[in-house]
């Protein structure tokens, strides 16, 4: 499961919150919809102490990690704010498989 182990005593003076046993996410989100109806305002951030796919033998497994620590949260693209991203795609086909002989 999802779920970040913390001490809250050994935390209650520190300005650093400090998780372990797994990846922590935060993410902060303010609806400006809710004030003058324009979704287009709303804020989305956020931040991971893991690379962008967590897995910690890929090369950029701590990217994220010094903003995580220190509180600087990036800004989450969602809905129009997708358009434009550059993006890759991988295509996986399986091979060809050889044909059993009698």
């Amino acid at each position: 499961p999802n779920v970040s182990g913390t001490k809250i005593r050994a935390n209650r003076k520190n300005v650093i919150f400090q998780s372990s046993h797994v990846a922590a996410f935060k993410m902060v989100v303010h609806f400006a919809a809710n004030q003058d109806g324009d979704p287009r305002r709303d804020i989305n951030l956020y931040s991971i102490d893991t690379g962008s796919n967590g897995h910690p033998f890929q090369g950029h497994y701590f990217d994220m990690n010094n903003d995580h620590i220190y509180g600087r949260l990036r800004k989450m693209k969602i809905g129009r704010d997708l358009e434009g991203t550059k993006t890759k795609t991988l295509i996986i086909r399986p091979r060809k498989t050889a044909t059993k002989t009698p």
